[in-house]
């Protein structure tokens, strides 16, 4: 063969691994549809590097336990118990999907649990099984696994408060994509708007936890942010910090422009500041969510601005005008 050649095979079957990873999981998600088998069976026909590489990837992951799971499962197994008498075929795995099959470790082999979530502009309260307290801030979304061995939340957008039940034989463990949280005896909030996590602490202890490893404690009136692997810690009013599970948001001291950024988070019309000057304006207020107008009705008390609206979702913020 020649080099090209070699190349072009060699890119053949990268592509293949990948798209075995991305199938695997797929039909362990699945349904186990007519119309998802014979995906995969167009899919697995289409190429010897297919079959290779999806046979690979279950010998890999102990494949013959494993394949007894999935709707192929009389196929797989025959070819995983191929492979493993053969015994001496290298495997050609590239380091490039390393991360994928470890994507692949979380997503199938994590507890599954019950999914709740909030509605836009709806902060939910919930009530769990062991006797924990949630409330769901605006479009949220958390999982739930309760164990006998670990109470596992994991947070999948949002924002969300836990006041956790004390129980001596299984933690309370917080899982986002910027860090984990385990609760000690405590009432916090996790936060992971803007790329980061955000952890505020109204009760107790918590101790957060980086993907890379690094553990720090922080307990009441304290603030923790999880960002680049970095942890940075600071006093907070806690209290006023959590409020919105009350219907109220405070800010001390924000541009107007981030003030209404939020509350786009929870009214049902779009609001956008149009004069740059007036966007930069320190706010301290206390806003409770409800009527948008009033809300603005509010704001004007103190601030020199104007509304108008210009549809059934767009609201412009202007700069008062003068005399």
């Amino acid at each position: 063969m020649t080099l090209k050649e070699v190349q072009s095979d060699r890119n053949e079957r990268d592509l293949a691994s990948d798209a075995a990873v991305e199938w695997f999981v797929r039909l362990k998600a699945g349904d186990g549809s007519n119309e998802l088998r014979g995906e995969f069976a167009e899919w697995l026909a289409a190429s010897e590097h297919h079959k290779t590489a999806f046979d690979e990837l279950l010998v890999l992951w102990d494949g013959l336990a494993l394949a007894k799971d999935l709707p192929f499962s009389e196929i797989a197994v025959k070819r995983v118990a191929v492979k493993r008498f053969e015994g001496r075929r290298r495997f050609w795995f590239p380091a490039t999907i390393a991360a994928s099959l470890m994507l692949v470790v979380a997503l199938l082999f994590a507890p599954s649990g019950t999914t709740y979530e909030s509605e836009h502009g709806k902060i939910t309260p919930l009530d769990l099984a062991d006797g924990s307290h949630v409330h769901l801030n605006t479009s949220s979304r958390i999982e739930v696994d309760l164990s006998e061995q670990e109470r596992s939340v994991r947070l999948l957008t949002g924002q969300a408060f836990f006041k956790v039940a004390k129980d001596l034989n299984r933690s309370f463990v917080v899982h986002t994509a910027h860090g984990d949280v385990r609760a000690i005896g405590t009432a916090f909030e996790v936060n992971t708007l803007n790329d980061q996590l955000e952890v505020t602490v109204t009760e107790g202890v918590v101790e957060v936890q980086t993907p890379l490893g690094k553990h720090h404690r922080a307990a009441a009136g304290r603030q923790v942010r999880v960002t680049d692997e970095q942890i940075s810690e600071q006093g907070v009013d806690a209290l006023a910090e959590t409020a919105w599970r009350e219907g109220r948001l405070v800010y001390d001291g924000v541009p107007l422009e981030q003030l209404i950024g939020d509350l786009n988070r929870y009214l049902p019309r779009r609001m956008t500041v149009v004069d740059d000057q007036l966007a930069r304006t320190p706010v301290s207020a206390v806003l409770q969510l409800e009527d948008q107008e009033l809300m603005l009705q509010a704001l004007s008390l103190s601030l020199p601005l104007r509304w108008q609206s210009v549809s059934d979702n767009l609201i412009l913020i202007l700069a008062e005008k003068p005399g």
